[in-house]
């Protein structure tokens, strides 16, 4: 089964469609007969408002805010607006999608990102910083939340891979400096690379991109300080 795209709901006006959405806000009321549950449903192209108006208790069980669901309902219209009325409801797997169907992801090739980021670290010198760098991003598990996370909940690159995007747009800037100053071009590329890695700690992206906890009362800097920091003991 193809993936139907909010922005491909209007040609499916008074049919009925089934597809994959992220769960972005979930609302369970009590109305003037019974239960009924208000929904937000999200992919990478938009956004669409829900109505689940039978059995709203036993079905809100199973599902939360964040989870990817595959929706099966009828496209109308209300107050001018596209809505989805919801008759049927599965929690799907996380093994059985992409996130970057469901949440805005950077324009840019994911990979030659990657691969930039990994010639600035094979082009410093410094040992000790090399060492530093490598070991923080040949770590796979850490540099795939690297690479999904955000640069921002607002202003700019806030959306998956913007991290890792800013981050190439800083160093390049650094590199182009480190020819035209003075400078230690090992420690200032080192510094472009890693000053904003906290943020991998400060944000959340599913179902919004959000403060995280620590995020919110500590800071990007403060977590960035310290995971470094805690990487230079390994």
């Amino acid at each position: 089964m193809s993936k139907i795209f909010v922005n491909e709901l209007k040609d499916h006006l008074n049919k009925e469609i089934i597809s994959n959405f992220l769960v972005t806000e979930k609302i369970l009321r009590e109305g003037a007969k019974d239960f009924f549950i208000r929904l937000k449903l999200a992919d990478s192209s938009g956004s669409i408002a829900g109505n689940v108006w039978n059995n709203a208790k036993a079905v809100a069980e199973k599902f939360e805010e964040g989870d990817v669901i595959q929706v099966k309902g009828f496209i109308i219209t209300y107050k001018a607006q596209l809505q989805v009325t919801v008759n049927k409801i599965k929690k799907v797997p996380q093994e059985e999608y992409d996130l970057n169907d469901f949440l805005e992801t950077t324009s840019k090739d994911m990979n030659k990102l990657s691969d930039k980021l990994f010639e600035y670290i094979d082009s410093i010198h410094n040992k000790y910083l090399k060492e530093l760098l490598t070991n923080i991003f040949e770590d796979k598990e850490f540099f795939t939340k690297f690479g999904q996370a955000p640069a921002a909940k607002g202003w700019h690159h806030n959306y998956i891979g913007g991290l890792l995007e800013h981050t190439i747009s800083v160093t390049g800037l650094c590199d182009y400096a480190s020819h035209n100053y003075k400078v230690d071009r090992d420690l200032l590329v080192s510094g472009g690379i890693l000053h904003d890695i906290g943020k991998v700690f400060e944000y959340q992206v599913v179902p919004n991109i959000e403060f995280t906890p620590v995020g919110r009362l500590v800071g990007h800097i403060p977590l960035g300080d310290n995971f470094v920091a805690d990487k230079t003991k390994e």
